[in-house]
């Protein structure tokens, strides 16, 4: 008899304790997140639960129960074992699951009011750095492993002119020849803070950031320039469980596609990620994603 590799163990271990147990027959559906269990997450993920609860409140032995998991992989092998039944993530994330599950590409998410935004990468206007081929040899400032704008697109972006990238510990590393280092600076918004105190010639940042009123965008549009801007990527998508009971599920798209027509839907929406509406999948929202397929493969060994 196989035994199981301990990380497997452990993987299991979690979900089991993070997910809520089934209890008889009763029907059941499971709003996953990515993300840290913290009690605002908590409270944000019950307005929606709260909302659907009340819209579904005519199916017979239905709860609704929300789903935390740490990483791609756990909630992919929860979506997998029918413990999760949606999702709501980044595009290069989404794909991430959808690689690993039959989770599908069901709606858009517009937040903060729109669809789509840019990653930009920014230098000094006294760096000489003109374009992306100049940062060989030099050192960049991400925001963090996980951020889509500040860093996955940015990488992918240099991965796509086929230059090499190598993470640094401290920006005082030295960056290896014919390559560009990378940093993280663990904080929102402050590459351009560290462009300006010399610890890295370039970083990486929304478009939204850079005309944010805060000092720091101030400081950026003032000294700094955009030396590369992505084109049009999706703000977030939310994906369904492919094998959910076909019944529940068209509920649930009903559901989930008329919150915004709702008040106490949009406010739900609006409390959760600032989520103005949902918007079915249809074939150009569908190339959309497929577009930033081709950014995900380029970094799928970061993704998770």
């Amino acid at each position: 008899m196989r035994l199981m590799k301990p990380a497997i163990v452990a993987l299991m271990a979690a979900i089991c304790t993070a997910l809520p147990a089934a209890a008889g027959d009763e029907r059941r559906l499971v709003f996953g997140c990515i993300c840290d269990d913290t009690q605002d997450l908590r409270d944000r993920q019950g307005l929606v639960i709260d909302y659907l609860a009340s819209v579904l409140s005519d199916i017979p032995g239905l709860t609704i129960d929300s789903a935390r998991l740490p990483d791609i992989p756990a909630m992919s092998a929860a979506i997998n074992a029918g413990k999760v039944d949606f999702v709501s993530e980044t595009p290069l994330a989404a794909w991430g699951i959808i690689d690993r599950t039959n989770a599908e590409i069901t709606f858009r998410e517009r937040r903060h009011g729109v669809t789509a935004y840019h990653s930009l990468i920014i230098a000094s206007e006294k760096s000489g750095v003109k374009k992306l081929e100049d940062l060989v040899g030099k050192v960049v400032a991400f925001e963090g492993p996980g951020s889509t704008s500040a860093f996955l697109f940015p990488l992918s972006m240099l991965r796509g002119e086929g230059l090499q990238t190598v993470e640094l510990a401290s920006p005082s590393d030295p960056v290896p020849a014919g390559k560009i280092g990378y940093i993280f600076t663990h904080e929102d918004g402050a590459a351009a803070r560290y462009i300006a105190d010399g610890k890295a010639v370039a970083g990486a940042l929304s478009d939204e950031d850079w005309a944010s009123p805060r000092a720091e965008a101030q400081m950026a549009r003032v000294r700094m320039k955009v030396i590369a801007k992505s084109e049009p990527l999706l703000r977030a998508v939310t994906l369904l469980r492919r094998d959910m009971d076909p019944a529940l599920k068209a509920r649930l798209i009903t559901a989930l596609g008329n919150m915004h027509d709702d008040p106490e839907g949009w406010q739900a929406l609006r409390d959760y990620n600032r989520v103005r509406r949902f918007d079915r999948a249809d074939e150009a929202i569908l190339a959309d994603m497929e577009r930033m397929r081709v950014y995900y493969e380029r970094v799928k060994d970061r993704v998770g």
